[in-house]
C-alpha cells in the first residue's frame, strides 16, 4: 500500500484550495481509501498525485504548495495494523518529491511566462536583441574614440608656442567640435 495522506495535506501539497479537493474527490477525479480518524478519507500519495497530474488543465492552479504536516511524509499503516516507512528515491520520501515536482513545476511556469512577455515585447519593438545592441554600441564607441583620437593630430600645428590656458580652451573646442561632428553625421 502506498502512502497516504489526509484531504488537507494532499491540497497544501498541490497548492490548491481543501473545499475544492473535496470537490474532486466527490466527483470520483482523484482516489481515496478508508482509514483516517473517525472513519474519514485518505489520499493515496501516487494515486492522487496521477490523478491530479491527469485533471490539471481542469483544474486552477493556486501557486507552489506548502509543506505538509509530519503525519504526510510519516508512515504508512500496514494491513496487520503495524506502521512501516513511507518508500524513499534518494533519501526523499514520496511526499517531499511531490512538494519539489510541484516547485519545479511553479518554477517552469514563471520561467514560460516571462519568456512569453520579453518575447511579445521584442514583437512590439520595446524590446531589442542584446546582440544588436551590443554591436551598435561596439561600433558607437569604436567612432567616438576614433574621433577624439584625431584632435590632437587636427590641433598640433595650431598650438605651438600657445599658452597653457589656450592651448586647454583650443582641445576643449576640438573635442567638442569632434563629438558635434559625430552627433551631425548620425542625423544628417
Amino acid at each position: 500500500m502506498s502512502a497516504t495522506v489526509s484531504v488537507a495535506e494532499f491540497a497544501r501539497l498541490v497548492g490548491i484550495s481543501r473545499p475544492r479537493i473535496y470537490q474532486l474527490v466527490d466527483q470520483g477525479r482523484i482516489p481515496t481509501v478508508p482509514g483516517g480518524p473517525r472513519g474519514g478519507k485518505r489520499i493515496p500519495l501516487a494515486e492522487g498525485k496521477a490523478a491530479w497530474d491527469a485533471d490539471r488543465g481542469i483544474v486552477e492552479e493556486q501557486g507552489p504548495s506548502v509543506a505538509p504536516s509530519a503525519s504526510a511524509s510519516a508512515s504508512a499503516p500496514k494491513a496487520n495494523g503495524s506502521a512501516r516507512q513511507a518508500p524513499t528515491v534518494g533519501g526523499f520520501d514520496a511526499a517531499d518529491i511531490a512538494i519539489k515536482l510541484a516547485a519545479a513545476r511553479a518554477a517552469d511556469k514563471s520561467y514560460q511566462a516571462e519568456a512569453r512577455k520579453l518575447k511579445l515585447e521584442e514583437l512590439r519593438g520595446s524590446l531589442l536583441p542584446a546582440v544588436g545592441v551590443r554591436a551598435e554600441a561596439e561600433h558607437c564607441a569604436t567612432r567616438v574614440r576614433a574621433a577624439l583620437l584625431s584632435v590632437p593630430s587636427r590641433l598640433a600645428s595650431r598650438l605651438e608656442g600657445r599658452t597653457a590656458a589656450e592651448i586647454e580652451v583650443m582641445l576643449g573646442d576640438g573635442i567638442v567640435e569632434a563629438l558635434t561632428g559625430l552627433i551631425s553625421e548620425e542625423h544628417g
